[in-house]
C-alpha cells in the first residue's frame, strides 16, 4: 500500500511536472512571436524615420536651390572685370550660409563664369576669383571651405549667347549646384 501511495504520488507529480512544463513552451512560444513583432515594429519605425530623415533632407535640399535660383534669376552678376561680392548678394548668401551651417550633409560647386571679352587665361583667372569671392563669403558666415569647391569655366559656357552688354551682364556670373554626401 505504502508502495502504491508512492507510486501514485511520484505519478501525479510527473503529471504535474508534464503540464506544468507545456505552458512555458506555449508561453515562450508566444513571447517570441511577441518579440519578433515587435521587432518587425522597430525596424518599420527605423524604415520610417529613415524615410521621414530622406524626406526632410531632400526638403532643405530644395530650399536651398530654390535659393540659389533665386540669387541666379534676381541678377546676382559680378561688375565688368569685378569679383565683389554685391550687397543684394550678400543678402542672398547669406540664406544660403544658413542653411548650409544647419545641414552638414550638403556639398556646393560655385561655378565662377566670364563673358567673351578678355583673354582665355585672364577670363579663366577671373572666373576663378568670382567663384573664389563667394566660396570666401560663404566660410566667413561660417560654412566649412571642405564642402566649397570652386571652378571656373570663364567664358566657355555662357548663360546668353550674344556680343554685347545685354548678353555680357548675364555671363558675368557664379553658377551653384547642391550636391548630398
Amino acid at each position: 500500500m505504502k508502495t502504491l501511495k508512492t507510486l501514485s504520488i511520484l505519478c501525479l507529480s510527473l503529471l504535474v511536472m508534464a503540464g506544468c512544463a507545456k505552458k512555458p513552451n506555449a508561453v515562450d512560444a508566444e513571447q517570441s512571436a511577441d518579440a519578433a513583432a515587435g521587432g518587425n515594429q522597430a525596424a518599420l519605425s527605423a524604415e520610417e524615420q529613415a524615410a521621414a530623415d530622406a524626406a526632410e533632407l531632400e526638403k532643405k535640399k530644395a530650399r536651398l536651390q530654390e535659393l540659389l535660383d533665386r540669387i541666379m534669376a534676381e541678377d546676382i552678376y559680378f561688375d565688368f572685370d569685378r569679383s565683389a561680392i554685391t550687397e543684394q548678394a550678400k543678402s542672398l548668401l547669406s540664406e544660403v550660409a544658413e542653411i548650409m551651417v544647419s545641414e552638414k550633409r550638403f556639398e556646393l560647386v560655385i561655378e565662377g563664369h566670364t563673358d567673351e571679352r578678355g583673354t582665355e587665361s585672364y577670363n579663366m583667372s577671373l572666373g576663378s576669383k568670382r567663384a573664389k569671392a563667394v566660396q570666401q563669403f560663404l566660410a566667413d558666415l561660417g560654412v566649412g571651405t571642405e564642402r566649397l569647391t570652386t571652378i571656373s569655366y570663364g567664358e566657355e559656357a555662357p548663360k546668353v549667347e550674344g556680343s554685347g552688354e545685354e548678353a555680357w551682364s548675364k555671363n558675368r556670373r557664379a553658377h551653384f549646384k547642391v550636391n548630398v554626401r
